[in-house]
């Protein structure tokens, strides 16, 4: 590939994870805390659903987007994640490794059943501190 090209595949990875992060914060914009207490119906539960695909799905947009930028900086991709996130963080494109690798985790567990309880930890955390990474991302990406 040209730089040319890298640069445009850059510039339509970022798009995409501007967008992916655009749709939890807007998840979150009427958000209301899940509360384990409740017995939610299934109609109750889609605003939780979306919120999860959406956090999942900028989850991967985000990564996707990373190792474009590291491919464009570098001219090749790290052997690990924890790498590419290191070069992420050098560039502040996010704030913290430890926080990437959290909210990848969340993603993870996300696929599963859980207890009410644990839902209603999972969702506080995509509502506040993940929530504000996301915010900090798409700043960082549009000065890219």
């Amino acid at each position: 590939m040209t730089s040319a090209e890298y640069l445009d595949l850059l510039k339509q990875n970022i798009a995409k994870a501007q967008r992916s992060i655009r749709l939890v914060l807007s998840s979150l914009s009427d958000f209301t805390p899940y509360s384990p207490d409740y017995d939610y119906t299934d109609k109750e539960l889609e605003p939780y659903d979306a919120l999860s695909d959406r956090f999942m799905r900028a989850i991967e947009t985000c990564l996707k987007c990373f190792r474009t930028y590291e491919l464009y900086l570098y001219a090749e991709n790290s052997s690990s994640l924890r790498d590419i996130l290191q070069r992420m963080e050098k560039h502040s494109v996010i704030s913290s490794v430890d926080k990437w690798f959290e909210m990848r985790d969340l993603r993870n567990r996300l696929v599963h059943d859980y207890l009410p309880e644990q839902l209603a930890q999972m969702y506080a955390l995509i509502s506040t501190p993940f929530a504000a990474e996301f915010r900090y991302v798409e700043k960082q990406l549009e000065l890219i």
